[in-house]
């Protein structure tokens, strides 16, 4: 028979740090850029600074601050003059 080990030897490791972190989905990701979802589907395959997803039950999902941090990154680009 098997003895346990006691729960002291090896520490649990520290989940709550990704438990706070919120997962957000491909609709999600596109508003806040702003573009299209196939558009996220191309950042994903065309830009490595793109933050990679994870699937999750076959569906693609980004940690909020990792798709924030990227934004932040990206430089600003002036808009075009509207057409008076």
């Amino acid at each position: 028979m098997r003895s346990a080990l006691p729960k002291d030897i090896l520490p649990a490791p520290d989940k709550s740090a990704d438990r706070s972190r919120r997962r957000i989905g491909t609709s999600e990701v596109a508003a806040r850029i702003p573009c299209h979802p196939v558009t996220v589907q191309r950042l994903i395959n065309n830009d490595e600074s793109f933050p990679q997803p994870r699937k999750i039950c076959g569906k693609n999902s980004w940690f909020e601050d990792e798709v924030d941090s990227w934004i932040a990154a990206q430089p600003l680009r002036p808009r075009k003059p509207s057409a008076a």
